[in-house]
């Protein structure tokens, strides 16, 4: 997709149509892109494409909690590849006991999760997994 030329940079896929308001609904729904994250983490060694995959969450103050899942590959029309997160850290900017034992609990078994504010200051989360793709963080040292 050509920058600028659509009302997102990224083409990307909502795991549903309509927004999350409650934590049974959000976690069902992360559940969903955790599943999504095993398929690829099952076959990323096949795909010989560089690509990259990443979670993405955030809480709309007028739109309710938005899942997305996004698949990066190289683009001859915009080169933004990899893409890489750099204004996102490991310190949480949303405080949900639910939604960080859930994270944590993914933490633990691979994943990594970074926190940061969307231009509107609304709480925003990405999610990769560790050797599934390309990196989108920078590793700290």
């Amino acid at each position: 997709m050509r920058n600028g030329k659509v009302e997102y940079d990224y083409e990307h896929i909502h795991l549903d149509g309509y927004t999350l308001t409650k934590w049974a609904e959000i976690k069902s729904h992360l559940d969903v892109l955790f599943n999504q994250f095993d398929i690829f983490r099952l076959n990323s060694k096949s795909i010989s494409l560089p690509f990259q995959v990443w979670g993405y969450v955030c809480f709309q103050h007028d739109y309710g909690c938005q899942i997305a899942l996004y698949l990066h590959t190289p683009n001859n029309d915009f080169d933004d590849f990899p893409m890489l997160f750099t204004n996102a850290s490991e310190s949480r900017t949303l405080r949900w006991k639910e939604l960080s034992d859930y994270l944590d609990a993914k933490i633990a078994i691979g994943y990594e999760v970074r926190y940061s504010n969307n231009c509107d200051g609304e709480p925003e989360i990405f999610i990769a997994a560790r050797n599934v793709g390309l990196p989108i963080f920078i590793e700290s040292k």
